[in-house]
């Protein structure tokens, strides 16, 4: 009895580790889709409005260093913020953390929605 007790709890315990590892997995699955389908709507958005930068001849407003990071995610939408981050670093020696370039990011929003309203009153 005892040995027929002990291969059951055995066997119940084999089940909890596989059921968690198929959790785990398919948590981290979920996770990953969902951070790239954040960077995807980013990306997307991003382009337009680095569009409407170009066509409207805002470049002025922003700095080289800003200048260089918006061609970068133009050129690799693909990319996070930490990784644009890193490749600032290494190739224009620009030494910049992703907060900053989210602050750039809404300095440019920022720029946009002037520019619009500029043109809504005239």
């Amino acid at each position: 009895m005892v040995i027929g007790a002990l291969e059951q709890a055995s066997k119940l315990e084999i089940l909890r580790i596989k059921r968690d590892h198929y959790l785990n997995a398919n948590r981290i699955t979920n996770f990953d889709i969902s951070n790239a389908k954040k960077i995807s709507n980013s990306s997307a958005n991003f382009t337009k409005k680095w569009n409407l930068i170009q066509k409207n001849k805002l470049t002025a407003f922003f700095s080289e260093k800003q200048l260089t990071f918006f061609n970068v995610r133009a050129t690799r939408p693909e990319l996070n913020l930490q990784e644009i981050s890193e490749i600032l670093k290494k190739m224009y020696n620009i030494n910049i953390t992703k907060s900053g370039l989210n602050y750039w990011l809404s300095k440019m929003n920022k720029i946009l929605k002037k520019k619009e309203g500029e043109k809504n009153e005239q």
